[in-house]
């Protein structure tokens, strides 16, 4: 019996393929990349001031109703 096991050349490539994008993906986490300049600065973001006096404007209804349809009559309560 001959049990030779041929693999193709597109499986050695797809190997070779997983293998890169998995040291892409180690290279992209780890701290080495956080040395660089452009990495590690941190950009300005303008905030949003919201007035303290603004209380009346935004109101939250202190219940919750639910409606079903074994209970018809608690929709019109």
């Amino acid at each position: 019996m001959n049990n030779n096991f041929k693999i193709e050349k597109s499986v050695y490539f797809m190997m070779i393929f997983v293998g890169i994008i998995g040291l892409f993906f180690m290279l992209i986490r780890s701290d080495l990349l956080l040395k660089y300049r452009y990495f590690n600065e941190a950009q300005p973001v303008s905030t949003v001031q919201i007035p303290e006096n603004n209380e009346d404007s935004y109101h939250q209804p202190a219940f919750l109703l639910l409606v079903g349809d074994d209970q018809p009559q608690l929709a019109k309560t």
